[in-house]
């Protein structure tokens, strides 16, 4: 097993660094002092011909024309004693850097770059970074850093069980999406179900009641009523002719006066027809003569009639005074009451039935339930088979928990975070056994031992960068832990 450490930093015109070297002989190493006075600087002056996020865009001292980092790291690499020399030179031409690494003997390395990741092994992983990714500049979720969290932490599980967590996250999706449109059916159909019948109108309402009898004893009444409806009319009728009958008779014995005198007028006018003018006047009395018969013969075709149209008046009367006018009110009450029940107990069937559709529904949701906890119990299991390198840290599709609650300074302590972000770093087991915490004013007493004894613990050497109000320059010194 590889066990690589830095043993010395020499820094040279770095940001606002003029000169400091500082032997860590692969000790924990504690950066403290006020803001502004350099313990940035030089972590990022230390790891920055390592990491190319430590690697600031002007890292030569103002004023200066070049400045240099060099980093002895030496160890166990993979069961031999090396040493080597990690230089970074920045120039005004050159401020991305010029990398030399050479060994013990002085020997350049060729392709330094690629020769140093295989040296030093994967130390890519930032705890700080890991952490902040969670959060938004504005210190709120970062939905999309979780992701990229996530996508980070699948890199300690296997791949067959990546893609075995992956089914389960995208079965269990599908079924909490179908509860929750089948909870959201269920909550339709129960204020649908909002009602105000009592138990007992329930059970009384239950059968629907048929009109059928009603309804054709009200269609045979109907021909009664038409029957009835038309002799009455016919008796209104007959009376009305019989009162013009009776009219037309008490005028025919005038109507006999008047043509009687008109016939002895024209008798009387017998001598004289010849003349002309006379013979024209009597034309036009004929005539009226003739008027008068016609509506003598009409007045006593009516005289006559009355009789028989009284004989016809008496039989409409009294078929009427026998057969009395039906009347629809009763059948049209209960017609109303059949309606009136039917009308509820239609409301009464439809809520029966969507009482029967919700207990279905809610037995699916019960069952959905069961399936997601299946899947979250088998997911658990995946942890249990390929374990993360915290205990208790597990991720889903899209989030990543500590012991159940998710993993964020809203449901942890700071310094909890803190120290699961160290463990992970180490579960990393690159050859340079090296952890970074940038923060490290975050951590208490207690904390700050734990962390720094674990990690001596697992053959780790520590960067600790820390602010110190009371203090005045930076202070490099070798972390202990304190009392």
């Amino acid at each position: 097993m590889s066990e690589l450490k830095i043993l010395k930093a020499e820094i040279n015109n770095f940001k606002n660094l003029s000169h400091t070297t500082f032997h860590m002989n692969g000790k924990s190493t504690l950066i403290v002092g006020a803001n502004q006075q350099g313990k940035s600087s030089f972590l990022q002056a230390v790891f920055s011909p390592f990491l190319k996020t430590y690697k600031p865009t002007q890292p030569i001292k103002e004023g200066e024309e070049r400045g240099s980092v060099s980093v002895v790291i030496g160890g166990d690499l993979n069961g031999e004693q090396v040493e080597y020399n990690v230089d970074m030179y920045f120039s005004q031409e050159k401020q991305a850097g010029r990398l030399v690494i050479t060994d013990k003997d002085g020997a350049k390395v060729k392709s330094p770059a690629s020769a140093l990741e295989q040296i030093t092994g994967d130390i890519s992983f930032d705890v700080d970074r890991f952490l902040q990714l969670a959060k938004t500049p504005s210190g709120t979720q970062s939905k999309e850093g979780v992701k990229k969290q996530i996508e980070m932490l699948k890199a300690f599980i296997p791949k067959e069980a990546q893609k075995e967590m992956m089914a389960i996250d995208i079965r269990r999706k599908e079924i909490v999406e179908k509860r929750t449109e089948n909870n959201s059916q269920i909550k339709f159909l129960e204020e649908q179900n909002n009602h105000e019948f009592t138990d007992v109108d329930l059970e009384k309402y239950g059968e629907l009641k048929s009109s059928e009898e009603v309804d054709k004893k009200l269609n045979d009444l109907g021909e009664a009523i038409e029957k009835w409806q038309k002799a009455n009319s016919k008796t209104s009728e007959i009376e009305r002719e019989i009162v013009e009958m009776e009219n037309l008779a008490k005028q025919l014995d005038g109507e006999k006066e008047k043509w009687n005198v008109v016939k002895n007028f024209i008798d009387s006018m017998e001598p004289y027809k010849k003349e002309q003018k006379t013979a024209n006047m009597l034309v036009n009395v004929a005539k009226f003569k003739n008027e008068l018969g016609e509506s003598i013969g009409l007045m006593s075709e009516a005289k006559e009639s009355l009789p028989k149209k009284q004989e016809d008046l008496d039989k409409f009367k009294a078929w009427l005074e026998k057969n009395k006018k039906p009347s629809t009110e009763s059948l049209l009450e209960q017609k109303a009451a059949i309606d009136e029940w039917n009308k509820k107990a239609s409301e009464v069937v439809k809520i029966k039935e969507r009482h029967v559709e919700i207990q279905k529904k809610k037995n699916l949701s019960v069952k959905m339930t069961e399936e997601i906890n299946k899947c979250v119990k088998d997911k658990k299991q995946v942890f249990i088979d390929n374990p993360l390198p915290v205990k208790g840290l597990e991720f889903t599709e899209d989030k990543v928990l500590y012991k159940g609650l998710e993993f964020n300074e809203n449901q942890h302590p700071t310094s909890v975070i803190i120290g699961v972000g160290v463990k992970i770093a180490m579960a990393m087991n690159p050859n340079l056994k090296i952890i970074i915490i940038r923060d490290g004013s975050l951590l208490d007493k207690k904390l700050y031992n734990g962390i720094l004894t674990m990690v001596e613990k697992n053959g780790y050497q520590l960067f600790i960068e820390m602010v110190d109000w009371n203090a005045g320059d930076m202070d490099i010194k070798f972390a202990e832990t304190v009392d």
